[in-house]
């Protein structure tokens, strides 16, 4: 996981030359769509769960004042586990039967350390353009996610316009596989990855305050233009599953590797064939070479064939006579 995708954009210094992961910096900022994971967090509600398996201590500590759970000696305590929320568990939309898988949990609070009853966690989510797109594919509805406060309608509503204008995945309602226990995201600020998202102007819809809910997340999209060609921009079609991108990568990895061993199988076949034919090509250079030798003698003039014949014989004659008087030279000096 990278420090972008954790939310960290402010501990990444854009303008230095080389450190280390700068390649994965790189290719993420250079990518035009965008994060693969972000950082949520996600509050799991339990106030069935707080009055049953808990007792729940609402008096103010000296130190803290933070609300006490404590368990039930005659609580069931594979319930109790089965409830609970740990780092690995996987996440996916409301209502999708566990076939829209939307992130992983990566840390997890303890139960009711925030002073309610709930238990907070920290989770890498996918894009919100795959999410969204598979939601619709399944026909699933976003239930109406605002809880209007009696005394505060205001904040409310300027609270999901901010959301909305930040992030579509804000409070989606999300279920912890095998577990069933709900949930919902909450969206970080967003921040901007390059230099030409803070410069290009956006322009969001307005949102006006009414009973009605919106739960075509569509509509709360914004339209980004171009601030020349005042053209919209739509974003790109997003892959399946992260999964299924590592699992591409992986096989074109394999794929690659064998066309070079079999790259590296026929340049080896290919240099046992040259120097096949570099050695038959020399062995024949030979061959005809000891065939111009033999048609040479045997097309000599038979006068000149004998005169030689005679010239080697009458040498051979003078060495033996040479020999012969040396020898008897030889015994007479010893006499």
């Amino acid at each position: 996981v990278g420090p972008l995708e954790l939310n960290l954009v402010d501990a990444v210094d854009f303008e230095k030359g080389c450190y280390l992961g700068q390649e994965g910096v790189a290719s993420i900022v250079k990518n035009p769509r965008g994060l693969p994971r972000r950082l949520y967090s996600v509050s799991f509600p339990e106030p069935d769960q707080a009055d049953d398996y808990y007792d729940v201590d609402e008096e103010e500590d000296e130190n803290d004042g933070i609300i006490n759970f404590e368990f039930d000696e005659g609580d069931d305590e594979e319930q109790i586990n089965s409830e609970l929320v740990e780092v690995g568990d996987e996440l996916f939309l409301l209502g999708s039967n566990e076939e829209v898988k939307v992130g992983v949990i990566t840390s997890v609070a303890e139960r009711g350390s925030s002073g309610k009853a709930e238990t907070v966690a920290l989770a890498l989510i996918r894009r919100p353009e795959t999410i969204l797109k598979q939601q619709a594919n399944l026909g699933l509805e976003t239930e109406e996610w605002i809880e209007f406060a009696e005394d505060d309608e205001d904040e409310v509503l300027r609270e999901r316009e901010i959301a909305l204008a930040n992030d579509p995945l804000h409070r989606l309602e999300v279920v912890v596989g095998k577990k069933w226990v709900h949930g919902r995201l909450g969206a970080f600020q967003k921040s901007y990855l390059r230099e030409e998202e803070l410069k290009m102007p956006v322009e969001l819809q307005t949102l006006e305050p009414s009973d009605e809910v919106f739960n075509d997340s569509e509509e709360f999209l914004a339209e980004v233009k171009d601030e020349n060609t005042e053209k919209e921009i739509e974003a790109e079609e997003q892959p399946e599953d992260l999964d299924e991108d590592f699992a591409k990568a992986l096989a074109e990895a394999q794929r690659a590797q064998e066309e070079a061993e079999e790259a590296a199988a026929e340049a080896k076949r290919k240099a046992e064939k040259m120097e096949l034919l570099k050695k038959r090509a020399e062995e024949a250079m030979a061959a005809r070479k000891q065939k111009r030798e033999n048609n040479a003698e045997v097309n000599e003039d038979p006068a000149e064939v004998e005169a030689k014949r005679k010239a080697e014989k009458m040498e051979m004659l003078r060495r033996r006579a040479e020999e012969a008087m040396a020898a008897r030279k030889k015994k007479r000096d010893e006499r």
